[in-house]
């Protein structure tokens, strides 16, 4: 490998208070030792927050193909109160020049966990130098890695709440979550060994790092709703008496149809949290979120919380547009005996059901003695291989592509609470009971069966459109919010994404969602006894939400995301469905 002479990288870091108007607090022009420095982030009516930036943590003053370097800082209480913080990185670059040599990871340590380089042996082969340092994250992951390439460009919302325990102020995220004296980040910049890097030499990466507090986190759900309502007045949010509707219920559903003074679960646009923020969802018989997109019809399920539009396929649109009854196959999802338009073929989720590893979109290693390596998200299941071979066919590198985001895909593998496992093993005496381990062939439930479950026993709103663990939230390049395993933005609907758009485990023919097809979800189920199978969420031919063999050959509805600016045109009905122009 020819490597190259020493290289020095120039950094500016400049801490920003925001209190009564912007101030830098330091520059620095070289990855040399830039000291402690700090500021304050202050907002009266919310709290304080201290920004600290600790000394950079390089291996010298001049950086060589193999060096790591680590700018650490913390975000410590000040005193009571609560809002959102953001974190704002951005950095400037020539990307001809860098390219994918330098590679950007920011990690976060809540409790005192540290990230750390070791410094290897510099080598000198001539005029070339290198070196083989080695990142000690002591098992943290990082939130953000990206190529220098793409620019440094983060920005990190978080709630936070400041309090006070036996006299010391601590910080934590959301009312249920543990408090900590502080938050500790780092920045770590890993100049890779990735031959002849001499065009480099002397070159620069200009950077800030700043903080503020704000009232509440971004809406970028209601900035793309509101250019949606521009195109169709008619897509107002629904009023409701409480939070959400009553998710045990189908919807549409008529007032007090039995008896049970519950209120009428009518159709239209409803407003719940996501992993993001606020999303906007879909429910019951609605007839004004149609998409013509890629040369598909498609389904609006919901604005996801990053302001990205949420479809799911509905039919190929050379097909439907070319027959007589049209508009009869778009307003009732019409199916006839020789051809199932609004799904594809599809495929199954695993090769066999013994397994709890084929619980997964991606899967770990048969027969393992441990969740992790079970769940690892190392093997493609056949249904994500049909998928990408779907999107390679008729999105990849075509203009309809360009309008496709990187929002994420829940294939939610928690394991259902010891309480309801408890309940379940108490009440339905299985001859082997369930347990939380959640490998091998061992009985487990998983979130989306027990949310739906505690439904069925009228526990009230189980049903999420958060993600439980990173490690199930799939995305292509995003490791802020996702685990950045998948090829392609394709993925399949959750059970809760149903749940909440008007589908239980009744009967329903009346929501955009049921389509008189069976198609699959991306949400694992359970491992039954003492049929001795795992199962995936699915739609039945009658619109209810069931468990079915995971090995089974599915009917599907390919699920895309597409860009929060992206549709142009149409009200989006059926007759004259937003467009990207």
């Amino acid at each position: 490998m020819n490597n190259q002479k020493k290289l020095t990288i120039g950094l500016i870091v400049a801490l920003i208070t925001l209190v009564t108007g912007i101030s830098y607090a330091y520059f620095t022009a070289t990855f040399q030792n830039l000291g402690v420095r700090e500021t304050n982030i202050t907002a009266s009516t919310m709290g304080s927050l201290k920004l600290t930036s600790t000394e950079a943590t390089y291996t010298s003053g001049n950086q060589y193909p193999g060096d790591m370097a680590i700018q650490k800082f913390t975000v410590e209480p000040v005193s009571k109160g609560s809002g959102v913080y953001e974190l704002d990185l951005t950095g400037v670059i020539d990307e001809s020049i860098f390219g994918n040599d330098v590679e950007i990871q920011l990690y976060k340590s809540i409790d005192n966990t540290e990230v750390t380089v070791t410094e290897g042996d510099l080598t000198q082969e001539g005029e070339n130098y290198s070196r083989v340092d080695t990142l000690v994250t002591n098992g943290l992951t990082p939130i953000y890695n990206k190529a220098l390439k793409n620019g440094l460009n983060i920005l990190y919302q978080e709630e936070f709440e400041v309090i006070e325990e036996s006299g010391v102020l601590k910080v934590r995220e959301n009312s249920t979550s543990t408090a900590y004296p502080k938050y500790t980040f780092y920045l770590v910049y890993n100049y890779k060994n990735n031959g002849n890097q001499n065009n480099q030499m002397g070159q620069t990466f200009n950077g800030t790092i700043s903080g503020k507090i704000i009232d509440k986190k971004s809406n970028p759900a209601l900035e793309t709703l509101k250019s949606l309502q521009a195109l169709n007045p008619n897509l107002e949010v629904t009023p409701t008496t409480a939070a959400n509707p009553d998710f045990s219920l189908v919807a549409p559903r008529e007032e007090n149809v039995n008896g049970d003074g519950k209120e009428a679960q009518i159709s239209g646009l409803y407003a719940m949290e996501d992993d993001y923020g606020t999303s906007y969802y879909f429910r019951g018989d609605i007839d004004y979120n149609y998409v013509k997109f890629g040369g598909f019809y498609w389904r609006i399920i919901r604005i996801n919380g990053d302001g990205t539009i949420r479809i799911i396929y509905a039919g190929d649109a050379n097909v439907i547009d070319a027959l007589p009854n049209k508009f009869e196959i778009l307003d009732n999802n019409y199916w006839d005996e020789n051809t199932t338009y609004s799904v594809l073929e599809g495929d199954s989720f695993g090769e066999y059901y013994d397994d709890n590893a084929y619980a997964g979109y991606m899967y770990g290693f048969l027969n393992s003695n441990n969740y992790q390596d079970t769940h690892e998200n190392s093997h493609d299941s056949p249904m994500k291989i049909y998928l990408d071979k779907w999107y390679e066919n008729h999105l990849k590198n075509k203009v309809s592509e360009s309008y496709i985001a990187d929002s994420l895909f829940c294939n939610d593998r928690s394991v259902a609470s010891d309480d309801t496992i408890d309940y379940v093993n108490e009440n339905m005496n299985p001859s082997v009971p369930f347990t939380s381990n959640a490998y091998g062939a061992y009985h487990t439930i998983y979130g989306p069966s027990e949310r739906l479950m505690q439904q069925g026993l009228q526990q009230g709103n189980k049903a999420t459109l958060k993600c439980k663990n990173k490690h199930d939230t799939f995305t292509v390049v995003d490791k802020v919010y996702g685990n950045g395993n998948l090829n392609y933005s394709i993925g399949l609907i959750t059970s809760d994404e149903l749940n909440v758009a008007g589908l239980t485990s009744d009967e329903n023919f009346n929501s955009y969602l049921s389509n008189g097809v069976p198609y699959v979800t991306m949400s694992p189920m359970d491992f039954l006894n003492p049929a001795e199978e795992l199962t995936i969420g699915m739609v039945s031919m009658y619109g209810e939400i069931t468990p079915a063999n995971i090995s089974g050959s599915f009917f599907t509805r390919p699920v895309i995301n597409l860009k929060s600016n992206s549709l142009f045109a149409g009200n989006g009905t059926a007759q004259n469905p937003f467009t990207v122009e």
